[in-house]
């Protein structure tokens, strides 16, 4: 997996193929293919295997965090930095941003996904579970949105300033606040 990784970090997903892969992991063609039935199959593994490197990442900073307005906080903090710093991400961002296209629109899967597994991490402290599902799709669609378009007056362009901008508008919306 990392020899693809690798290849499409170079070369971004259209460029590569299933034979610069199998190279790069020093292995023929057919044994790529034993593996994985086609590039799109790859890519999917790609995909899944780099959403739970961040989910792994994530509960690895949210580890000391003792309240689930901290955990968001310091969540947003650190998934705006992570996806920023993607270097596979950045790269089809840079070169072949349609490639991403399907993943963030159309019927809102990935959106739906990181929702769910940004719930299971922020419980509402007892609360209302409507409102803990709306603050963390309104986490994911404001890191999706910073990320892919980091140009903001928001302040989120440090880890300080997305911990600010979090307390101010995910923390008072998590709570029931205006």
């Amino acid at each position: 997996m990392l020899a693809a990784i690798e290849q499409c970090q170079e070369l971004g997903l259209r460029r590569t193929t299933m034979e610069d892969v199998a190279r790069r992991a020093g292995l023929g063609r057919a044994t790529l293919y034993r593996h994985f039935q086609s590039k799109d199959a790859l890519v999917r593994e790609i995909i899944l295997a780099e959403t739970e490197a961040f989910f792994a990442a994530l509960d690895g900073a949210l580890a000391e965090c003792s309240s689930d307005a901290e955990r968001l906080v310091e969540g947003f903090a650190f998934a705006l930095h992570y996806i920023r710093a993607h270097a596979l991400l950045n790269k089809l961002l840079r070169s072949e941003p349609e490639t991403l296209l399907p993943y963030l629109i159309g019927g809102g899967e990935l959106i739906r996904t990181a929702t769910r597994d940004v719930c299971a991490r922020v419980h509402g402290d007892g609360g209302d579970a409507e409102r803990v599902r709306e603050s963390a799709e309104l986490l994911v669609r404001l890191v999706l949105s910073l990320a892919l378009t980091p140009e903001s007056a928001l302040g989120a362009d440090t880890p300080e300033g997305a911990k600010r901008l979090a307390r101010r508008h995910l923390v008072t919306s998590l709570r029931g606040g205006a």
